[in-house]
């Protein structure tokens, strides 16, 4: 009976996803942005900077 409960629990799966991202997000090469997946893109907008 343990066996056969545990190859329910092995060879079922389900997989629920925890994060849905509605967007995506991405900037340049050396443009130094912190993103936040909890705010919008352009939320530290004045914190952006390029380096040289």
């Amino acid at each position: 009976m343990m066996i056969k409960l545990n190859e329910l629990i092995v060879n079922n799966h389900v997989v629920i996803p925890l994060i849905a991202r509605l967007g995506v997000a991405a900037v340049a090469n050396k443009l130094v942005v912190e993103l936040s997946g909890w705010d919008n893109n352009t939320g530290g907008l004045a914190s952006w900077y390029r380096e040289a």
